[in-house]
């Protein structure tokens, strides 16, 4: 410690008492030379005196620490033991952060943790989804009334996880945000440049395993391995095209499907049919290429909203409010969206009778009793009338058509894509409904343009049909048409319609008459007999969503930038589970 500190101060021991060097830990920066202006030895000095901090260590131990500061003679950077300050720009002073360090500040007035605190606060979140709230609780159980407080909880959290977020991405050279900030600022920046609404986890575009990636197969492929092929439904390429629309399929994108069926191999999960087998030459192993699977899918798990119809725009109090800034007028207005009459003290409507029996009514229903306990009365009710003994008044829960403000809306869902072993790829949000022009426009924030390359063969989805029809009618030549097929996920295909021919020979997840060989795999049972099974797990989505609804209460009154940047690090926590899995798995078969 005596020669760390005196790398930092010319005289050396001139301001460190010798009781400070046996009693107290010094917290300071492991650099020595300035990595903003220069890189000449030595170039770092204390700034001026020591100061007394809080310091929690890894053992939660609350002990006495002093605090040194550096800065650089050339460009007055400061360098603290987690970030680096300097003025890129006059009067504008901002930070950069130290990325493997070893302590954190969790407070402006003096609070340092070591980062092992934060690692098992992370341990937490994960195995016990408890949030930084409870973890503030359960620290002040046990180590004493006043070990850590909420917000020093919370900003541990941002500290930790924005660090692994940032060097997930590979973006430590490109994240700045102003110096010293709130915990909002810090969550509002990162979450800026990682992705707002939405995103991709860091390396999953990549990611393959056996799961979810195999050889292109092809229809001799199961012959040969023995496999009873069914007899094969005419393609909808052979239909004719003047009963196309009836089918919600535009005639463009059937005659382009025709083509394809008429040129050589396409992409292994095109949707287009494929030529016969006696046609199709059947390349080498070495030459086939890989399919790969992601499984799509929506979890109602949101933020709330303004209450206004259409508005996107956060609350201003996430307490109670129920308007963003732009709309806080609306609070002194009737709660009827037809009424511009001001409200009547202690109520969300005006005068009007119709209106305030229109808010009685929603209170009734929403304020009281929930849709269990509305449940539980009307079949207790029913009971009652039928043995005779129910003279009290019946319970009315029907709902008003009336439109109104009384109480924030929420994000409709969260959007979910994993590949089929389970490793989430990316996320979005539905704001208004799953439906799919949102579900599509997620896919092209995950897969733009420029990663054509990188587009999974198959997306499972409940809706499958449905989207390959949106999509064939905004473009019936998308590129999506060209790499990948749409196919309805086991479960959800068992209530599609017979009578949909489209879903039946393009979305089905499991074709037994070969025309998609790569979603079926041949099995040879106990007695000899080869059947076909699925090739993927198509409910990855739902095992997933089932995960993450331990975490529904924690999220459901955050701020929009909080939640963005909590189901940031609630997809790397379970990519970094799901691939130790892997791994793990894979390791026991060898």
């Amino acid at each position: 410690m005596q020669s760390l500190f005196g790398e930092l101060e010319e005289s050396r021991t001139q301001d460190l008492p010798e009781k400070i060097l046996t009693t107290r830990i010094l917290l300071a920066t492991e650099r020595r030379n300035c990595i903003i202006c220069t890189h000449e030895q030595n170039s770092l000095r204390k700034r001026g005196r020591l100061s007394n901090v809080v310091y929690l260590d890894e053992h939660h131990r609350s002990r006495q620490a002093v605090l040194a500061v550096a800065t650089c003679i050339r460009c007055h950077a400061e360098y603290y033991p987690d970030r680096i300050t300097f003025l890129p720009r006059p009067r504008e002073r901002v930070q950069r952060l130290e990325y493997h360090c070893t302590y954190l500040r969790v407070s402006r007035h003096g609070v340092w943790i070591h980062r092992k605190l934060a690692e098992a606060q992370e341990r937490a979140v994960f195995r016990f989804r408890v949030g930084w709230a409870n973890y503030a609780a359960f620290l002040n159980d046990t180590y004493g009334a006043n070990f850590i407080t909420v917000r020093q909880s919370q900003r541990m959290f941002l500290e930790h996880f924005g660090r692994r977020l940032i060097v997930a991405h590979q973006l430590e050279e490109q994240f700045t945000c102003p110096a010293h900030p709130s915990p909002a600022l810090f969550a509002r920046s990162l979450v800026a440049l990682i992705g707002k609404d939405g995103g991709v986890v860091a390396g999953a575009l990549l990611h393959t395993c056996p799961q979810c990636t195999h050889a292109k197969r092809f229809r001799t492929d199961l012959s040969h391995a023995g496999a009873v092929l069914e007899n094969n439904i005419s393609a909808v390429a052979d239909m004719p095209t003047e009963n196309a629309e009836e089918d919600g399929m535009p005639v463009s994108y059937l005659q382009t499907r025709k083509q394809w069926a008429n040129t050589s191999d396409q992409n292994p999960g095109s949707s287009a049919p494929r030529r016969s087998e006696d046609e199709e030459r059947v390349p080498e192993v070495a030459e086939r290429g890989v399919v790969r699977c992601a499984v799509i899918d929506g979890k109602t798990m949101g933020h709330r909203l303004c209450a206004v119809k259409d508005c996107r725009n956060p609350l201003v109090n996430y307490r109670d409010g129920r308007f963003c800034a732009t709309h806080s007028v609306l609070i002194h207005r009737c709660g009827v969206t037809a009424c511009s009459n001001g409200v009547a003290n202690g109520s969300l409507v005006c005068h009007n009778p119709e209106h305030i029996r229109v808010f009685t009514d929603w209170k009734s229903r929403f304020k009281r009793l929930n849709f269990l306990g509305v449940q539980r009365v009307l079949r207790r009710q029913n009971l009652l009338e039928e043995q005779g003994e129910n003279t009290g008044p019946r319970l009315h829960v029907t709902p008003t058509d009336t439109k109104n403000t009384f109480r924030a809306r929420s994000v409709y869902c969260l959007q979910t894509v994993q590949w089929a072993c389970g490793v989430p790829v990316g996320w979005g949000k539905c704001y208004s409904a799953e439906s799919t022009p949102q579900v599509l426009s997620i896919l092209d924030r995950i897969w733009p343009p420029a990663y054509a390359r990188l587009k999974p063969s198959f997306v499972v989805f409940d809706n499958a049909c449905g989207l390959l029809k949106h999509v064939a009618n905004v473009n019936a030549v998308s590129n999506w048409l060209h790499t990948t097929r749409f196919v309805v996920d086991a479960w959800h295909y068992t209530g599609h319609q017979v009578t949909d021919a489209l879903c039946r020979e393009y979305c089905n997840p499991a074709p037994l008459d070969g025309s998609q060989p790569d979603l079926v795999v041949p099995k040879t049972d106990a007695a000899g007999r080869v059947h076909l099974t699925r090739a993927f797990n198509t409910e990855t989505a739902e095992q997933f969503n089932a995960w993450l609804s331990g975490y529904e209460a924690i999220v459901r009154q955050m701020s929009d930038f909080n939640y963005d940047f909590f189901i940031h690090c609630l997809f790397l926590l379970y990519k970094e589970s799901v691939e130790a899995k892997i791994l793990k798995d894979a390791e026991d078969a060898d």
